[in-house]
Parts: C-alpha cells; sequence; structure tokens
C-alpha cells in the first residue's frame, strides 16, 4: 500500500471512528441497559469491520463498487446508532435542547435499513467484479431501490415512530405523520419490504448463475464468498432452533455472532484482493471436519455426563465431581480417532478424487519398500500420476549411472 492508499483508508475509517466518538457522548447522557448496551457494543464492532474493510477496499480498488458497499454499510451502521441517540437526546433525554431530532431519527431508522439492503441485495448481486452477471439482471437493483424508497416515505408519514433497537427502542410522535393513515401506510411499507425480499432472493439466484458461467478465479471468489455466507446462515440457523443465547448467555452469543458475521467482510477482501484463493478447499474441509468432531465430541461429553451422574446418583444418592473427570478424560482419548474416522468419512463423501489420490499414493508408498527394480518403479510411478494427477501427457527421466568412458 503506497502512502496516497494509505491516507486515504486511514481518513475513510477515522470519519467512521469520530461519528462513532459523537454517537459515544451523546449515549452517557443516558446510559442504556447492560443488555442494550451489549447489543450496541456488537453491532458497532461489526460494523466497524465492515468500514474497515470497505476502507481498505476502496484504497486499493476503488472502482469496484464492493468496497464502497462495505464502507457505507458500516458507516450507515454508524450513523443510525448517532442519529438514534442524537433523536433520543433531542425528543426524550433533553427535549428542545437540538434542532431536527425527528429528522435525525428518520435517517437513523433509513440507515439501518439501507445497511441491511446493500449487504442481502448489493453484495451479491455485484460480488466480486462490481457489475451484474449480465446487464438483464439490473433490474434486480432498480427493484431494490423503489423498494426501499417506499419503504422510507410510508414509514415517514405515520402518526408515530418507533426509534432504536428492540431492547432500546422508544416512540415519538411523527409532526408530518397523516392521522388515521397508520394501518394504510404499513400495508404499503410491508409490500415494499416484500419487494426488497424477492429483489435479495433474486441477487442469491444472480450469484449462482456468475458462478455456474464463471471459470478459474472467479468462481473461486465466489466460493470464499459462499463459504462466509453458509457459516453465517449456519450458525443463525443454530442459533434460533436451539435458542443458544438461553445456554450460553446473550453476551457470549452477541459474541460468537459478531465473530461469524465478521468472516463475510474478511473472506471478501481475501477474494477481491485473490490471496491464496486456492485455499478456500482446504478452509472448507478442515471447517467440515472440525465442525462434525466438535459436535460430535459435544454430544458424547454431555452424554456420558447425564448418564454417569445419574448411575451415580442411583448408586451413592448424590452427584460425584468424578464424572467430569472421567468425561473429559473420554473425550481426550477419542479426539484423534475421532478426527481421522470423521476426515477419511468426509474425504470419501465430498472430495472424492482428493481421497482416491491419498489411497494411491500410500499403496505406491507402502509398496516402494519391496520393489528393487527400476524399471518395474518407473512404471509404477508413471502410473500413480496418471490416477491421480490425470495431466495430457506424462514421461520420467532418469538420470544415467554409467560413467562416460
Amino acid at each position: 500500500m503506497d502512502r496516497k492508499q494509505w491516507w486515504l483508508s486511514a481518513s475513510l475509517f477515522g470519519l467512521y471512528l469520530a461519528l462513532l466518538a459523537v454517537g459515544y457522548t451523546l449515549v452517557g447522557s443516558n446510559p442504556p441497559s447492560p443488555q442494550a448496551l451489549s447489543n450496541q457494543a456488537s453491532l458497532l464492532i461489526l460494523f466497524g469491520a465492515f468500514a474497515a474493510t470497505g476502507s481498505m477496499l476502496v484504497a486499493h480498488r476503488p472502482e469496484n463498487p464492493i468496497g464502497w458497499i462495505f464502507y457505507t454499510s458500516g458507516m450507515a451502521g454508524a450513523f443510525s446508532g448517532f442519529g438514534g441517540e442524537y433523536a433520543r437526546y433531542a425528543l426524550i433525554t433533553n427535549r428542545g435542547s437540538l434542532p431536527f431530532g425527528y429528522e435525525f431519527g428518520l435517517l437513523s431508522n433509513a440507515a439501518w435499513v439501507w445497511a441491511l439492503v446493500q449487504m442481502f441485495t448489493f453484495l451479491p448481486l455485484l460480488f466480486p467484479t462490481g457489475r451484474p452477471p449480465s446487464p438483464r439482471w439490473r433490474w434486480v437493483g432498480w427493484l431494490t431501490v423503489i423498494g426501499f424508497l417506499i419503504v422510507l416515505v410510508s414509514t415517514s408519514l405515520t402518526p408515530t415512530i418507533a426509534l432504536g433497537l428492540e431492547q432500546w427502542r422508544y416512540i415519538v410522535e411523527n409532526p408530518i405523520g397523516i392521522p388515521g393513515a397508520e394501518a394504510v401506510l404499513t400495508n404499503i411499507s410491508s409490500f415494499a419490504f416484500l419487494l426488497v425480499l424477492v429483489s435479495a432472493f433474486l441477487s442469491a439466484v444472480s450469484l449462482l448463475f456468475r458462478y455456474h458461467r464463471a471459470a478459474g478465479q472467479e468462481r473461486a471468489q465466489i466460493r470464499w464468498f459462499a463459504y462466509a455466507v453458509v457459516i453465517n446462515v449456519g450458525f443463525l440457523s443454530l442459533s434460533e432452533i436451539t435458542s443458544l443465547s438461553e445456554i450460553i448467555g446473550l453476551e457470549i452469543h452477541d459474541l460468537l455472532l459478531v465473530l461469524t458475521m465478521m468472516t463475510l467482510p474478511v473472506t471478501t477482501a481475501l477474494a477481491i484482493f485473490k490471496y491464496r484463493l486456492w485455499d478456500i478447499d482446504i478452509v472448507i474441509r478442515r471447517t467440515l471436519v472440525y465442525g462434525a468432531l466438535t459436535l460430535t465430541l459435544a454430544l458424547v461429553y454431555f452424554g456420558s455426563v447425564i448418564l454417569l451422574q445419574s448411575l451415580a446418583t442411583a448408586v451413592g444418592g448424590q452427584r460425584s465431581p468424578v464424572v467430569t473427570v472421567i468425561s473429559t478424560l473420554l473425550i481426550a482419548a477419542l479426539f484423534t480417532p475421532l478426527r481421522r474416522r470423521i476426515q477419511n468419512d468426509i474425504d470419501r463423501r465430498f472430495y472424492r478424487k482428493k481421497y482416491d489420490a491419498e489411497k494411491t499414493v500410500a499403496a505406491f508408498s507402502a509398496g516402494l519398500r519391496q520393489e528393487v527394480d527400476l524399471e518395474q518403479i518407473g512404471e509404477r510411478l508413471l502410473g500413480v500420476v496418471e490416477d491421480t494427477v490425470q495431466p495430457e501427457t506424462v514421461s520420467l527421466w532418469l538420470r544415467s549411472t554409467k560413467k562416460p568412458d
């Protein structure tokens, strides 16, 4: 990164931090509950990652809209927090002390929606080239903009407006709202929101269409992006199905959610900068292996604890701390054989060529210890190369050991 790019990146991210600093000052005048503060901190870290990634992408690839999407999404998230706190201070905490309280509150909600719209619609539609897969897909972007504008106008005219996040929400009167039109405006807003959802679905379809037509480097870039999407969808689904926040606590859940969602800007930056793109297969393979291994070990651990504690209670009449030690030792003993078994199963099911190649190389290595004929070794080596690498042509040169006369 040259000095000009460094200053551009630092200036963009510095603007994000300055917006946060002003918002934090306003928060101090009306501190939230610990739960709301935890949610706010998690969102600020997440949008900070978006802004930082966007700053680097804009500095290196200013012509690619992907960097601007990340940066403006991060700034929209920061402005959403700032605008909401400005409106709270101007309309509730110290009413009338600051001008344009309602306008800042409205822009705060609009910024939050716009950040989500960009992430779920424009990012998959334009990734990785910064253009739709073909001109025929441009109408999806316009559909998104139209839906967003309708949502913005309809919510701006309701008699009351809700500001802030779920755990920190407050209702204020709308000075330009239309009395009695709340039901109609709500229906219009719901219809416009449906348009945005449809455009988000079509954007995902466009990414599949792009992947089908892509080759080489672009296909690897899409696979990095898809990897992050699958990780996020998987965590959100698991959290929803199992009520994960109640099991591990809200603070830990929010931290895991932020770390999971940060994979999106990180993998996108790796794809745009084209850094070790082909390692995505290794990353996916290890994610499958260690994800399945973690789940299996967790089930074994909790199952053994429940079973052994039940037996200890039935025999001795009380719970025993020895059960936890036994379960931990059991997990330690099962780790290596389970990892090998799961890795072999995943390779055999999802990476069949790699699995077959490893088996072929292992068999060749085992037979090499018993082979002494150089010609036979050469023929077997050529066969292994053809089976594993599958080149168009293959030949073997052997260095002559005869000394010249």
